[in-house]
């Protein structure tokens, strides 16, 4: 009787954990981060000075990072991507920072979006901050061209470090790469991007 209490617990602890799913933008914090790792049992399988890739033995679940940038050496622009494929789920977060001085409270400026998001918030990502973005979308429209080719980049090491990009991922990125191209002269480009990735996602649920 009680091995099959405890049996029941357990299952049920680990329903819990992958039936919520993951958040995405918990990537950007270093502990969550951390605890992505170890529920879905990854672990690191490939690393140099910008990449690290982590990757699970008993299923095809894998995590992507890309680091730009030092902020002890305040590099002007800094910022980390995350693309993940988890539990079947694929997503990704970018946490992009702007320099502003060295003297001041928070030396950046920061933000983070998934890729559900088609704007960001104006808001500081950092807590008890008090600086915004003047112009958050063309902070979201950098933001979104980065995680682009950075996206480009990892699709070109896919076969190198065994992981799979999944077809309609591959498809929105072609999608949008094509698009930006075509329309990268539109006298509102970040807001029609933002339109049109808002549309796209409404139409590819």
């Amino acid at each position: 009787m009680k091995k099959s209490i405890c049996f029941v617990l357990v299952l049920f602890t680990a329903l819990c954990v992958f039936a919520a799913g993951w958040k995405p933008l918990n990537m950007a914090f270093p502990s969550r981060f951390e605890k992505i790792v170890q529920d879905y049992n990854l672990t690191k399988t490939y690393s140099d000075d910008s990449i690290t890739v982590y990757k699970s033995e008993d299923s095809g679940d894998w995590i992507y990072v890309y680091n730009f940038g030092d902020e002890t050496k305040n590099t002007k622009q800094i910022y980390t991507v995350f693309f993940a494929s988890l539990g079947g789920v694929f997503d990704s977060c970018i946490k992009y920072g702007e320099f502003l001085g060295p003297e001041k409270t928070y030396k950046y400026l920061m933000s983070v979006m998934s890729e559900e998001n088609y704007a960001i918030k104006a808001q500081d990502f950092q807590e008890k901050s008090g600086y915004h973005w003047v112009h958050p979308e063309k902070a979201w429209r950098y933001m979104f061209i980065l995680r682009k080719n950075t996206y480009y980049k990892m699709l070109g090491l896919e076969d190198f470090l065994g992981i799979d990009i999944p077809e309609d991922v591959k498809a929105r990125y072609e999608y949008f790469s094509l698009w930006i191209s075509t329309n990268k002269n539109l006298p509102k480009f970040d807001f029609e991007l933002s339109k049109e990735y808002k549309k796209y996602l409404k139409e590819h649920k």
